[in-house]
């Protein structure tokens, strides 16, 4: 056992590269606490901001079911959160332990969960990272809690604004559609309900949504496959309780349950014919499921030709041609909107959508909105693992060959996939221009893959510097783009 600042340590619970779980004992009154501590061995003042963030949120949400927080501990090396020790261990253990949970047990945790997840909800916080591993349960007391608030977001009443894709908060094999930042939609608490149906089909089945070898075959499934259902794999489960969790597993947030409330009143009616009947027999979901807040939908209305217009363009490029569209109109008509309904139809196909804004006040910087492109692609290719981006370098430097430190000088972002390159050979004013320009146009053509196309949108076009103009003419007459 080790000792330090009035805490006794007796085990490391849980470790990973983000943070760590000590089982410890509070000295000055013998609490047993778990401290939860920042994977480095070092203060730095962005984690200890970030712990001091989680606390404040852990304290906002407060209540039954929901893990408790003592406080904030600044040790010499490192901040800490110290969190209440109720002798739990997560879902996740308990199933590696047991295997899938029975009917009856299933119905119980849920019933609990979902009242736990309701209250965090009442308190305007969405969770982000619903799953078994932040679910604790002492199995001897019947205690229940939800843990760790370290990426959840406070909330007046939703985010309109859709998530960045090339920054993944949350855990892939739980994680939304629109969580993903692949579907130009804002993330509110119903991406919690999402989360909630793959960990209560985990819990049925003791098996993932989605099985993929890949984090982007996962990002994929997640915004374009249809999940099985529960019962598909384990014929036992009652269809209510299997259309429960296909219900909160939907693509669209408005198909889902809308509230707790609704939620739990279909899960304790399942329960009360269980246990009056031996039978979950089939019965009309989601009647007591009303919410009492006023959302627009976030569908985009009255564009539908312009849209389908769009759409025919991509589907022409997916079959192996490359389209040059250009958008008019005055300024706040949604033409960045129509666009951005692309985002959803290139997601769907495993494509990439990387965006570049042209700026007044950059006109005399070369490729400014196509650098802004290059570093998206980059960001969003270093999401989806290994293999990805192990092709992806091979593709540039196949392409480049030499002039692969011409891209790096230019995008110097891009070391992070093509590593240190050498200095490019010298070259006159105009025959270097000439020379990135080429070097642009065959990087983006190494990012347009058949099984993967590429959109590029360039806003406030007006405003762009006459290389980027002439990069554009570049790609829209090059045979090969």
């Amino acid at each position: 056992m080790a000792s330090r600042a009035g805490y006794t340590f007796h085990e490391t619970i849980h470790e990973s590269t983000r943070s760590m779980l000590v089982r410890a004992t509070r000295l000055k009154d013998e609490c047993p606490v778990i401290l939860k501590l920042p994977g480095s061995d070092y203060l730095d003042r962005r984690r200890t901001l970030e712990i001091q963030r989680e606390y404040a949120i852990a304290r906002r949400v407060e209540g039954e079911g929901i893990i408790r927080v003592f406080g904030v501990e600044e040790f010499t090396d490192r901040a800490a959160l110290v969190l209440e020790d109720f002798g739990g261990r997560s879902l996740h253990h308990l199933l590696e332990e047991r295997g899938a949970l029975g009917v009856d047990m299933f119905l119980d945790y849920a019933i609990r969960i979902t009242t736990a997840l309701g209250h965090i909800h009442r308190h305007g916080v969405i969770h982000k990272d619903i799953k078994p591993q932040n679910i604790i349960v002492n199995p001897d007391t019947g205690m229940l809690k939800i843990a760790d608030f370290s990426i959840s977001v406070a909330i007046a009443l939703e985010s309109v604004t859709p998530d960045n894709p090339t920054v993944l908060t949350g855990t892939l094999a739980y994680m939304a559609p629109e969580q993903t930042g692949r579907m130009n939609r804002g993330v509110d608490y119903r991406a919690d309900f999402y989360a909630l149906g793959a960990t209560f089909f985990e819990l049925l089945t003791h098996r993932h949504v989605f099985e993929s070898e890949t984090p982007l075959e996962l990002l994929h499934a997640h915004v374009a496959q249809m999940p099985p259902s529960p019962r598909e794999l384990v014929p036992s489960i009652p269809e209510p309780i299997s259309a429960i969790v296909v219900k909160l597993l939907s693509k669209d947030p408005e198909a889902r349950y809308q509230t707790a409330f609704g939620l739990i009143a279909d899960l304790e009616e399942c329960r009360r014919r269980l246990h009056e009947w031996q039978l979950v027999s089939p019965f009309s979901l989601g009647t007591s499921d009303r919410t009492h807040q006023f959302r627009l939908p976030q569908g985009f209305y009255g564009r539908a030709s312009d849209v389908a217009q769009l759409k025919e363009a991509h589907e022409r490029a997916v079959k192996g041609g490359s389209e040059l569209l250009l958008i008019t109109g005055s300024p706040g008509i949604g033409k960045s909107s129509l666009v951005n309904e692309l985002h959803r139809v290139t997601a769907a196909n495993r494509g990439l959508f990387a965006t570049g804004k042209c700026d007044p006040l950059q006109r005399g910087v070369p490729f400014d909105a196509v650098h802004q492109v290059l570093v998206h692609l980059v960001q969003q290719l270093l999401t989806e693992g290994g293999p990805e981006v192990a092709r992806m370098r091979a593709r540039l430097e196949e392409a480049l060959g030499v002039n692969t430190s011409v891209l790096v000088q230019a995008v110097p972002e891009v070391r992070t996939l093509l590593g240190e390159q050498p200095q490019p050979i010298p070259l006159p004013s105009s025959e270097s221009r000439n020379r990135l320009n080429r070097v642009l146009v065959q990087a983006l053509q190494a990012f347009t893959q058949p099984e993967r196309p590429l959109v590029v949108f360039l806003d406030d076009l007006q405003w762009a510097d006459v290389a980027t103009l002439s990069l554009i003419q570049s790609l829209a007459v090059e045979p090969d783009s």
